[in-house]
């Protein structure tokens, strides 16, 4: 039974045309988000350092047609009624980013969390090529795989933040990724780090109508409840990792091998760590009390 994503999905999809598909993805996006707030955090053994349910989410689609914004700003506004704190900052800079962190971390132990909200993700890239956030792709990286202590000295402060981490849910027109990438972003690991959601829009509808406050209310409760849940399930069980359990490690096994090809290869390097994600996160919308994860909801993140 899903707690959350499945009726989300089903109510989002009657108020837009936008691909079905971003939906979920969307969800997905502010879910992992949100297991990585101290309070319900969701650690996964299988990786070194162990990995965490922080994920970029990146929606492709035809320029003003897909409406990727629009379903990014349902899934945002159900974010912010769960926890409004835990929106990052998108001015473009390290020191603002690793500011905001620390200054997280200081308000609450070891809560240095949040994700970037990005609709126009094209704009994002091209403040990363100004002077000034010429670091940034290296630092969204590290941050990616949370680094156990992020040490870094800049002009203004020295920062010193343990396990930060960062999630992203943006959205770029299809015309626009070849030219605002370069071999670097894909080589270089920036891009194979995205989960691209390519959507296509097949419903043309004159007007979508506008989700009422107290249906995102009915989201965001759902979403609460489940996480408050596995945080109360976490205390009682002293869980340190969460993994899958052996029948859902059968259906890890059938994720295909990334081809020989370089450039694919590079792409495709990191779809195990994708599925362990968001096969977490489905087994704790399944059922918060579960131990480990399940064939079921690995089955469904596969899928």
């Amino acid at each position: 039974m899903s707690l959350f994503l499945r009726d989300y999905e089903r109510s989002m999809a009657a108020h837009t045309d936008a691909p079905e598909v971003f939906h979920p993805a969307c969800a997905y996006s502010i879910f992992g988000a949100l297991l990585t707030r101290r309070k319900y955090r969701c650690v996964l053994a299988g990786g070194v350092p162990p990995r965490w349910t922080n994920n970029w989410m990146l929606l492709v689609g035809d320029s003003g047609d897909s409406r990727k914004t629009t379903a990014i700003s349902m899934a945002h506004e159900v974010m912010r009624r769960v926890d409004d704190s835990i929106d990052a900052p998108t001015d473009g800079s390290p020191e603002g980013l690793l500011g905001w962190l620390s200054k997280r971390h200081q308000q609450e132990e070891n809560n240095a969390s949040g994700i970037i909200v990005a609709g126009e993700f094209a704009l994002m890239l091209t403040q990363y090529e100004r002077s000034y956030s010429i670091s940034m792709k290296p630092l969204l990286m590290e941050l990616y795989d949370v680094p156990a202590i992020k040490k870094r000295a800049l002009a203004k402060a020295e920062y010193i933040i343990p396990q930060p981490r960062i999630s992203m849910l943006g959205g770029i027109a299809i015309e626009l990724l070849p030219t605002m990438s370069t071999a670097e972003d894909w080589l270089g690991g920036f891009f194979s780090r995205c989960m691209l959601i390519h959507g296509v829009r097949t419903r043309h509808d004159k007007r979508g109508k506008t989700p009422s406050d107290a249906e995102y209310l009915k989201h965001a409760d759902a979403l609460h409840g489940c996480l408050r849940r596995w945080r109360n399930s976490q205390l009682k069980l002293k869980r340190p990792l969460f993994d899958f359990d052996d029948a859902a490690l059968k259906v890890v096994d059938k994720l295909p091998k990334p081809p020989e090809e370089p450039n694919l290869k590079m792409s495709l390097a990191r779809a195990s760590v994708h599925l362990h994600k968001l096969s977490a996160i489905e087994q704790i919308d399944e059922n918060p009390e579960a131990k480990a994860i399940g064939k079921k909801a690995t089955e469904r993140a596969l899928e």
